[in-house]
């Protein structure tokens, strides 16, 4: 036996639901302000943080420069003058970005970063109660910082005031903060965050984080098409833009999933390559769906072809890494394509180290204790030894209930119904 039919949605489907960028609201028309050097500062300060965001934010040196860079212009424009609650409100935004909940257990200088966007956005809302967008902001800062419930209670303080940031803001902006709670709700697997996600269509239907986040859902759920519907607008979005982001290849692999799942075997490949040909750099699950796929179609050369691809990727990345604790998704991705190749000692093995180096807390919307004792289930179910595969999916299934992980909760399910 070569495949599991799961293997891709461990995979892939984390990938594309990986963070994007910390959204900008530019409140730049929100006061009227002589020409002054505060103001000066504040507008270098705002196209800093639109660079930030241009070179990939926190994530690409070019990116974390540009952030440091608009911090220092918003400071210089609150030393100049101290009323000046937008300038609060962005240095909070620049701030925060620099803040993510997978870095922990953080450093001094990451807890003051935090500390700081905290105190910049409850400023801006005493220097200025109609700034209801500092609500979101706060939503945001507690959201990166891994404290999901607060982050969800701040977003509702803001949304308690919808009317006025639609009459004052716009639809855009309404979105961005349905799809901010959503996304928070999506981290810890909870049904509302499609409600949310939907909500922020109604309001941007093509808001490309909602369309992409909301397909990633569905993908979970095992609802193909709607997330095909979902990957097909979001793919028209990028492709209307002048150039292709560092993320943008996740609307292709995702959508290449769907059709892996659906039987589509063409287009999958056709999505797959044409992820791997945009990306910025190696994408080891890419190649893990394409060589399940190949291996779906008989194609075996080819598909043990790509998932040597994949495995040698992710062994690299394990070798030059400093330490195990940086590379679990590698060692889950390298077990997936291990159980593709029938390799499934050395799969076991790989979850194995997934079990052992994952966060304690979710990581790209998945909790990887719950994966590794999944996919040793999915390892042993291929071996044809269902005992030992009952037994793993049973852990998995009591931790995904002790976390309320609904989603995961719906796939694990399935794996035992089908033992």
């Amino acid at each position: 036996m070569k495949k599991q039919s799961t293997v891709l949605r461990t995979a892939i489907g984390i990938v594309g639901v990986l963070l994007i960028a910390f959204l900008v609201w530019s409140m730049v028309d929100t006061l009227a302000r002589d020409s002054s050097d505060a103001e000066a500062h504040f507008n270098t300060g705002l196209a800093h943080l639109e660079t930030a965001y241009e070179k990939g934010g926190a994530y690409a040196p070019e990116g974390i420069a540009a952030l440091q860079d608009a911090i220092s212009e918003f400071t210089q424009a609150i030393e100049l003058d101290h009323d000046y609650a937008v300038a609060y409100y962005d240095r909070g935004l620049a701030a925060i970005e620099l803040v993510h909940f997978y870095y922990r257990p953080f450093s001094q200088e990451t807890e003051e970063l935090f500390s700081g966007a905290v105190d910049d956005f409850e400023t801006a809302i005493d220097l200025d109660s109609t700034l209801y967008l500092a609500y979101a902001g706060l939503g945001n800062a507690y959201d990166r910082y891994g404290e999901f419930e607060d982050a969800v209670d701040w977003y509702d303080k803001a949304l308690d005031h919808e009317t006025e940031i639609l009459e004052h803001w716009g639809e855009e902006a309404l979105a961005n903060i349905f799809y901010s709670r959503g996304r928070a709700y999506q981290r810890v697997e909870d049904y509302r965050a499609i409600d949310d996600y939907e909500t922020a269509l109604e309001w941007s239907p093509n808001h490309d984080y909602t369309l992409s986040h909301l397909a990633a859902v569905y993908v979970v759920l095992g609802e193909y098409e709607d997330a095909i519907d979902m990957y097909n607008q979001s793919v028209a979005v990028k492709e209307s833009k002048p150039a292709l982001g560092m993320w943008d290849y996740h609307s292709w692999e995702g959508r290449g999933l769907c059709y892996y799942y659906m039987g589509e075997y063409d287009e999958a490949i056709q999505d797959f390559e044409e992820a791997l040909d945009i990306a910025y750099w190696p994408l080891p699950d890419a190649y893990l769906g394409l060589g399940m796929t190949y291996l779906k179609v008989g194609d075996e050369a080819k598909g043990d072809e790509n998932l040597d691809t994949a495995i040698a990727l992710c062994t690299q990345t394990i070798e030059d890494a400093q330490a195990p604790g940086e590379v679990f998704a590698e060692y889950n991705t390298r077990g997936l394509a291990y159980v593709g190749l029938g390799q499934y000692d050395a799969a076991i093995l790989d979850f194995q180290k997934v079990i052992e180096f994952g966060p304690p807390f979710v990581y790209g919307h998945v909790y990887y204790e719950v994966e590794g004792h999944k996919n040793i289930g999915i390892a042993y179910s291929g071996m044809g030894d269902n005992d030992q595969a009952e037994q793993y999916y049973q852990e998995a299934l009591s931790m995904a209930e002790a976390r309320e992980l609904n989603f995961s909760k719906i796939e694990i399910e399935e794996l035992l119904s089908g033992l």
